[in-house]
C-alpha cells in the first residue's frame, strides 16, 4: 500500500517519541575542566598566530614603508 494512509511503505504509522526531560551532570569539576581547556586552547591559538606574524618579521615591513 504505497498510496495508502501512512505514506509510503508505512513509515509515518510509527508514533514519535518526543524528549520531555533531559538531565545532566555538571559540578565544580566539570566546569573547572571546560575552563582549563578554553584556556590550553586559547594559548595554542595565539601561539600560532604568534608565530604565523613573527615569519612575516613585521619591524622589518614597518620600517620599509616608502
Amino acid at each position: 500500500s504505497e498510496g495508502g494512509p501512512g505514506g509510503f511503505g508505512g513509515f509515518m504509522e510509527i508514533g514519535a517519541n518526543y524528549i520531555t526531560e533531559i538531565s545532566s551532570a555538571t559540578n565544580f569539576t566539570v566546569i573547572l575542566q571546560l575552563l582549563g581547556i578554553c584556556l590550553l586552547l586559547t594559548l595554542v591559538s595565539s601561539c600560532a598566530a604568534m608565530v604565523f606574524i613573527l615569519r612575516y618579521n613585521p619591524l622589518k615591513i614597518l620600517t620599509n614603508r616608502d
